[in-house]
């Protein structure tokens, strides 16, 4: 792994994601789990959808699989642009496999957020 710095930025916020492109971390995410809150989601994907059909680049940190956004999220991963992406809250071996299923060439971070991740690290590497 040879990326050292991630910059997070809210997927609300699209007026940060270009000072946030030029910022110069390794890996920059839009983040579309916590820093956006509930009613602000859908707002977040379609800011996301208009930033990589201007030609950025970025990388998604989606929300769990527990999430009603999960399902939503995961179709974004076709954009073109999507560098990557950061699964919030992974638990169960087949939310990794969900991921590759909708974007089989994009790396995978998945986050291990609870003891439910914890047990099941083997699995989930």
């Amino acid at each position: 792994m040879t990326d050292r710095s991630y910059l997070f930025v809210p997927g609300n916020r699209p007026e940060r994601f270009v000072k946030a492109s030029r910022a110069g971390a390794d890996v920059v995410l839009i983040d579309l789990e916590d820093a956006v809150a509930a009613a602000d989601k859908a707002a977040a994907r379609r800011a996301a959808v208009e930033w990589f059909a201007s030609g950025g680049t970025a990388s998604l940190r989606i929300n769990g699989a527990d999430s009603d956004s999960f399902d939503d999220d995961l179709v974004l991963l076709e954009q073109p642009g999507v560098t990557g992406v950061m699964l919030a809250k992974a638990e169960e071996p087949e939310q990794i496999a969900a991921i590759r299923r909708a974007a089989p060439a994009l790396p995978v971070i998945a986050l291990i957020e609870s003891a439910r991740g914890l047990w099941n690290v083997s699995a989930l590497a």
